[in-house]
């Protein structure tokens, strides 16, 4: 996003930690426009005291960060550090443009379909429910991945102000097309994480079919 935001003539200013810093970096985004509120020394503590400690201080921090030239403010996830600056930022200035990227919806903790640990899954859960509250009456907009995530905040009783968006994921054709042709070996490739909300075990049982009539088809899974 901030590439092509900068891209197109606008000032852009991307906040994060020392993690994030390198992140941005790695990815050809310019070191002037980075500003860091450090933080990442706290992932010694695990995940959960990590969470809840750079969820605290960037709130803090926004609470006297300077806002008179900020028009939007986009916070990158749903997750608590993310989420809350950019609350923040919005409640102190009515006229900001608070919009919200959320990609991912937590399955509830007691869905018999869910797995992994679940004093962590209830945790995320409870984040993203917050979030989602919050976001249904504070931001102005929200990125999701899929046309059918937007229902979520444009139907139903809690419908408001907020317009929502779906983006697609991009795919740099570019750098396949340099890739030299290869001799094919899987029919079918799927990549992603070994996950319900992939639906990876609705893709097993479909490959059965296929190859059911064509035994010869070959399925890889990453």
């Amino acid at each position: 996003y901030a590439k092509r935001w900068w891209a197109m003539g606008e000032e852009v200013e991307v906040v994060t930690n020392e993690r994030g810093k390198e992140f941005c970096l790695l990815h050809g985004l310019q070191e002037q426009f980075i500003t860091v509120w450090p933080s990442s020394w706290s992932d010694q503590w695990g995940i959960f005291f990590s969470s809840l400690y750079k969820s605290i201080v960037p709130t803090f921090r926004a609470l006297f960060s300077p806002v008179s030239d900020v028009a939007v403010v986009f916070s990158a996830s749903f997750i608590w550090p993310d989420l809350l600056p950019g609350l923040i930022l919005k409640v102190r200035k009515p006229s900001i443009r608070w919009v919200v990227a959320s990609y991912l919806f937590v399955i509830p903790p007691w869905a018999n379909y869910y797995f992994g640990n679940p004093f962590r899954s209830f945790t995320l859960y409870i984040v993203q429910s917050v979030a989602l509250f919050l976001m249904r009456l504070f931001a102005d907009g929200v990125f999701t991945a899929s046309l059918r995530d937007i229902s979520r905040f444009t139907t139903g009783r809690k419908k408001l102000h907020i317009k929502a968006a779906a983006v697609r994921g991009g795919v740099d054709y570019a750098f396949f097309r340099d890739v030299q042709e290869q001799k094919i070996i899987y029919d079918c490739v799927f990549v992603g994480r070994f996950h319900p909300q992939k639906n990876v075990d609705e893709l097993i049982a479909i490959w059965k079919a296929v190859v059911e009539q064509s035994p010869y088809r070959k399925l890889g899974i990453i």
